[in-house]
């Protein structure tokens, strides 16, 4: 089973009101369990819709579960857009003020009392919200406003999934296994979802996803090692998520010390030892493979379409990281 429904129930097929009602019901649950984790009220719904989260959950009890969930959502890959869209990683500005437009154009207050707009969690309940609007249109034979609200379902759909690839690769790569279960479940209904609407021509294509630029010329005398780490740990600038689980999982790697601070200083760190314990070389081509690793992982024909500027970005930062090696190991040394 999944939380994406299926248009037939035995010999009855779903009629349109009954899967935008059912799409609504999984969106409000995935909403719930990434916002709160497994709770009393969610777990026996978890178990009931999916195959997946009902093995995750199978002989888990509710601690283990919440740090599998604090781990995988709070430390390493926190789902805020702003943090894999925005250059500088931060909340706020363009990509909030994009979808405050969209909530206020369908009328919907978000709740942003646990977290802030920007997390996905406020973007599936949204999405729960029109789904349900939908539905009563379609009761009422609305035809027209159902298929705007469709239009706006698309639109949010299309805002999430121009980064929830990236996010969801580096949450699985944290490997816990009710984060794996739940993120499989989150891509698996809002792809097959956004592919849905893409067919009806719900709405006109989205234009393709524009980073902002790499922002780094390594030609320039004036730049430091903390400022190759800042393109490194912003998803944005380099194509790639270097989430702190695969950072230490680098460090570990070469025996380095990354100590501590946000993820722009534990790079710092992590490359200022290379060139200290002369493993800068090592390191370089430890994160080459890394941006290697993490593209051929958006390769995969769920998500290619989507994450090509993705992947693009990863071919120009491990091109720019091979012709200035010579001058990152230095700055590594100094």
């Amino acid at each position: 089973m999944s939380t994406e429904p299926t248009t037939s129930d035995g010999d009855a097929a779903l009629t349109p009101a009954e899967l935008a009602r059912a799409r609504g019901l999984g969106y409000g649950l995935l909403s719930d369990l990434l916002s709160f984790g497994i709770t009393e009220s969610t777990r026996a719904a978890a178990a009931e819709v999916s195959d997946g989260l009902r093995a995750a959950l199978e002989g888990r009890d509710p601690d283990e579960l919440a740090a599998d969930h604090e781990h995988a959502f709070g430390w390493v890959a926190p789902p805020y857009a702003g943090a894999y869209l925005a250059a500088d990683r931060a909340s706020g500005g363009d990509v909030e003020a994009g979808l405050r437009a969209c909530f206020d154009a369908a009328g919907f207050t978000p709740d942003t009392r646990r977290e802030g707009v920007e997390h996905l969690s406020v973007t599936l309940r949204f999405v729960a919200f029109l789904c349900g609007a939908e539905a009563d249109a379609r009761v009422d034979g609305e035809a027209a406003i159902a298929a705007r609200l469709e239009a706006m379902i698309a639109d949010a759909l299309g805002r999430a999934l121009a980064w929830t690839p990236v996010w969801s690769e580096a949450v699985r790569r944290a490997g816990r296994p009710f984060s794996l279960a739940l993120v499989d479940e989150l891509e698996g209904l809002m792809l097959s979802h956004h592919a849905a609407l893409r067919a009806t021509a719900a709405s006109p294509p989205a234009p393709p996803l524009a980073l902002p630029p790499l922002g780094l010329d390594l030609e320039d005398e004036s730049v430091s090692l903390r400022d190759v780490a800042e393109l490194l740990a912003s998803p944005a600038r380099c194509g790639a998520v270097l989430s702190r689980a695969d950072i230490q999982r680098l460090g570990r790697a070469a025996r380095l010390p990354r100590g501590f601070g946000d993820r722009a200083q534990i790079v710092t760190n992590l490359l200022r030892a290379s060139g200290r314990f002369d493993q800068a070389e090592d390191i370089l081509e430890s994160l080459d493979s890394e941006l290697a690793r993490q593209a051929d992982a958006l390769s995969r024909p769920a998500v290619a379409h989507l994450t090509a500027p993705w992947r693009d970005r990863m071919a120009e930062t491990r091109a720019l990281l091979a012709e200035a090696r010579e001058r990152v190991r230095s700055l590594a040394r100094e």
